[in-house]
């Protein structure tokens, strides 16, 4: 699986629909994390999907594996306020056009 999603461009309309169409075959959540020396990304069923590992003393994973876990069970909101935003940005580009 490849991913198009490249941070310094703009959020655009197949982006998007590529980012829900991977949301939607992932696993469902909502997901939760399991604090030990390996940090499990456990879901709604209780079934280990993921791991973290602590590879050194010197970076703690646990922030990467708590955002994963936020990000995946926040998606659908930001997916549609990435929606509202789409179509404002198109409402307000009409309107400019027609001044």
């Amino acid at each position: 699986m490849t991913n198009s999603y490249n941070e310094t461009e703009m959020l655009d309309e197949a982006t998007l629909s590529e980012l829900e169409r991977m949301e939607k075959e992932a696993t469902p959540g909502p997901w939760r994390l399991d604090v030990d020396w390996t940090y499990e990304i456990i879901d709604a069923n209780d079934a280990i999907i993921g791991k973290v590992v602590q590879a050194s003393e010197d970076h703690d994973r646990v922030a990467e594996a708590a955002l994963i876990v936020a990000l995946r069970n926040a998606a659908p909101s930001l997916f549609r306020l990435a929606r509202l935003g789409l179509e404002a940005e198109k409402l307000l580009e009409s309107a400019q056009a027609e001044l």
